[in-house]
């Protein structure tokens, strides 16, 4: 199992801010379409070895990622496990 973080982080947009949490796994199999400018991870909380494969319909440009550390204050998201 896989616990997803997804983040809008695209100003502007009607859902700029909200945190959402997917669990996702071997008895939940789910596709995950995520836009551009939407903040994402995840974090494996199963026993067993997690598979993600990400597909993209671009090339990578490294210059153009923004990345941002897992506990920035700007987006303030709680890793513990929420049990839904």
């Amino acid at each position: 199992m896989m616990q997803v973080a997804l983040v809008d982080l695209r100003e502007g947009s009607r859902t700029y801010g909200p945190r959402n949490t997917l669990y996702v796994g071997q008895l939940r199999p789910r596709q995950i379409l995520i836009p551009p400018g939407m903040g994402h991870s995840y974090r494996v909380i199963g026993e067993q070895a997690a598979m993600l494969v990400y597909l993209t319909d671009r090339f990578d440009n490294p210059k153009r990622e923004g990345r941002i550390p897992y506990n920035d204050s700007r987006i303030q998201y709680g890793w513990e496990t929420q049990y839904k």
